[in-house]
């Protein structure tokens, strides 16, 4: 937060400005899966992080549980069913490391939990979307776009989620960088689309997928 006072004697002004930071504990986590788009019997890391609020640095030894559940949608409202509960401790270099292997298709949801020496709770979340058919996207009639992997080597193939609740329609899909580097037509027939396309060199060093 950040506050700013003003005042005013014998037409003088004088103005100031103070700020402070505001966490939910002493540390915070994060939580990332090696992969976006999960298949069906196909293990996938998971790896969460815990590092000081004060000085950022890694924290070794704090017991991270982590709660592997799934997403539904109906209308508007959001329920989270748990499916696994696995507990990890985090490392020297403050991470720990789980694999877990998707059962169903579907929203995939690893929700961490914590405890300070304070008492109060830190949590952190991340997605993965397990391919299957008849899978229904979130609500909002808004395109969703999401890549399978944060980066990639040329000559890989890229796997695009595109989502949507009001399929029948066309979407554009694009690479896009100084140029656009790429550009491809696709029918949103249902509500969720995996395309793939190969990655090129003219995508590199960065490029943006929309």
């Amino acid at each position: 937060y950040t506050v700013m006072v003003s005042a005013s004697e014998d037409e003088k002004y004088f103005e100031g400005t103070g700020s402070v930071r505001v966490t939910r504990g002493t540390f915070s986590t994060s939580v990332d899966t090696s992969e976006y788009i999960g298949q069906i019997g196909q293990p996938v890391d998971v790896t969460v992080k815990a590092e000081s609020n004060e000085d950022g640095k890694p924290l070794a030894g704090k017991v991270i549980r982590i709660v592997a559940g799934e997403e539904n949608w109906t209308m508007n409202k959001v329920s989270f069913e748990p499916l696994e509960t696995i507990e990890a401790t985090t490392g020297p270099d403050g991470t720990a490391k789980i694999t877990y292997t998707p059962k169903k298709a579907g929203s995939l949801v690893f929700k961490t939990h914590a405890v300070d020496e304070l008492k109060n709770e830190i949590e952190s979340s991340c997605y993965l979307y397990v391919e299957g058919a008849g899978v229904p996207a979130r609500p909002g009639g808004k395109l969703m776009v999401t890549l399978d992997k944060p980066k990639y080597d040329i000559g890989q193939t890229a796997k695009v989620l595109i989502q949507t609740d009001k399929p029948g329609g066309f979407g554009l899909l694009t690479v896009e960088a100084d140029d656009v580097l790429y550009q491809r037509v696709i029918n949103l027939t249902q509500t969720v689309t995996i395309a793939s396309m190969a990655v090129e060199k003219s995508f590199g060093p960065n490029a943006q997928v929309s």
